[in-house]
C-alpha cells in the first residue's frame, strides 16, 4: 500500500537565514513565552519602581537649586531624607541635566548633589523609606542609579539588614551602577522601625573620612523586584506629585483671605468674631498629618484641614503644611 504525504512548500533559503538571526539568550526566553502576560513579566514591564520621586522632579519644601546646608534626619526633596553624622554637607537640586548613555542620545532629568564643606570623619546618606514592607518581603530587588563625583566610594544600602553592598568608585563622568539584595522576611518589629528603607550613602562601616571639595551627584534612582536592572520608569510630574502628596502637602499663603477685625461679625461680634478655614488635601494622605500654620487653630485629617481664628486683628492666611512622612 502506498501512502502519500503532502506538505505546503516553503522557501528553504529564507528558513536557513533564520538560523543566523541574532536573538541572544534573553531573546530566546522571550520567544519561548506563551502570551503577553508571561512576556511582560519576563522583561519587567509595567509599574516597577518601588521608590517615589526617583528622578528628583518634585520639591515642595523649597527651592534648593543653590547649595543648602543640611540638618540630619531631615527631608528636603520630596520623599528623600538626608542623613549625616559629624559631616558638614550641603544638598543641591539640579534640574534639566543631561546624562549620555554609551551609544545613546542622552537622557534629560534632574539630580541631587551632595557637597562636603569641611573635613570630617562621618557619613552622609540619601534615604527613602519604602512604605509597603510586606509587599517586598523575601523578594530579590535590584538597585540602580546614575552617579558621578569626587571622594570616597558610594554604597547602595538596604536598611532592613546590616549588609552593605560593594563600594562603587566615583568618577567625574556619569556612571551607571547597580546592585542586588534579598529583602528579609517581613516582621512587624522591622516594619515599626522603618526597617525597609533604601539608601545611597558613603557609609561603609566605622565612618568614612570626608574631605572638603568631595562631592557626589545622583540621578534616576530605581529599586525594582528582580535580579537585573531595567530602564528607569519615568512617570509624569502630575502623577509623581500626587504620590508625594500622600506624605507631605504645602498649601501656599492666601493674601486675599482676610481674618476678622474687631468690627467684623462672625459667630459673634467685635473681638469674638471668627474666621474659619476648611481645605481639602489634593489626595488622601497616608495618615493623619501633623499640621502647621501660624495664625489658625488647625485640626488636620487624612482628607483635609479645618480651623478657625478669632484674634480680632486684620491678617491673611499664611502657609499651611501637612506632614505624614514615615
Amino acid at each position: 500500500m502506498t501512502v502519500r504525504v503532502e506538505k505546503a512548500a516553503f522557501n528553504l533559503r529564507s528558513k536557513l537565514s533564520e538560523l543566523d538571526r541574532p536573538v541572544g539568550t534573553f531573546g530566546n526566553q522571550v520567544l519561548a513565552t506563551e502570551d503577553r502576560y508571561e512576556a511582560n513579566k519576563l522583561i519587567g514591564g509595567g509599574r516597577k519602581n518601588l521608590l517615589i520621586n526617583g528622578d528628583f522632579k518634585i520639591s515642595q519644601r523649597g527651592d534648593y537649586t543653590s547649595a543648602t546646608a543640611v540638618a540630619d534626619d531631615t527631608y528636603y526633596l520630596d520623599r528623600w531624607k538626608m542623613r549625616e553624622n559629624t559631616t558638614a554637607i550641603t544638598i543641591q537640586h539640579n534640574k534639566n541635566i543631561s546624562i549620555t548613555e554609551a551609544g545613546g542620545d542622552g537622557i534629560k532629568t534632574n539630580s541631587a548633589r551632595v557637597d562636603i564643606t569641611s573635613n570630617a570623619t562621618g557619613y552622609w546618606g540619601l534615604r527613602q523609606v519604602v512604605e509597603d514592607y510586606a509587599a517586598v518581603s523575601g523578594q530579590t530587588v535590584t538597585f540602580s542609579c546614575w552617579v558621578r563625583g569626587v571622594g570616597p566610594k558610594v554604597f547602595f544600602r538596604l536598611w532592613s539588614i546590616t549588609n552593605i553592598g560593594h563600594g562603587h568608585a566615583l568618577t567625574e563622568d556619569w556612571q551607571f551602577y547597580t546592585e542586588t539584595f534579598t529583602v528579609p522576611a517581613f516582621t512587624q518589629a522591622a516594619e515599626n522601625s522603618n526597617g525597609c528603607s533604601v539608601s545611597l550613602t558613603n557609609y561603609a562601616g566605622g565612618g568614612v573620612y570626608n574631605q572638603t571639595a568631595d562631592w557626589c551627584e545622583v540621578a534616576l534612582f530605581q529599586v525594582e523586584i528582580g535580579r537585573s536592572p531595567t530602564p528607569f520608569e519615568f512617570r509624569t510630574e502630575a502623577e509623581e506629585l500626587a504620590r508625594c502628596q500622600r506624605y507631605y502637602v504645602k498649601v501656599p499663603a492666601n493674601g486675599y483671605s482676610y481674618l476678622p477685625t474687631a468690627t467684623d461679625t462672625g459667630t459673634g461680634t467685635g473681638g469674638s468674631a471668627h474666621s474659619r478655614v476648611h481645605l481639602m488635601w489634593p489626595v488622601t494622605m497616608r495618615a493623619t498629618p501633623t499640621v502647621t500654620g501660624s495664625n489658625y487653630n488647625l485640626q488636620g485629617t487624612t482628607h483635609g484641614v479645618n480651623g478657625y481664628q478669632s484674634s480680632g486683628a486684620i491678617d491673611v492666611m499664611y502657609e499651611i503644611t501637612a506632614n505624614a512622612e514615615i
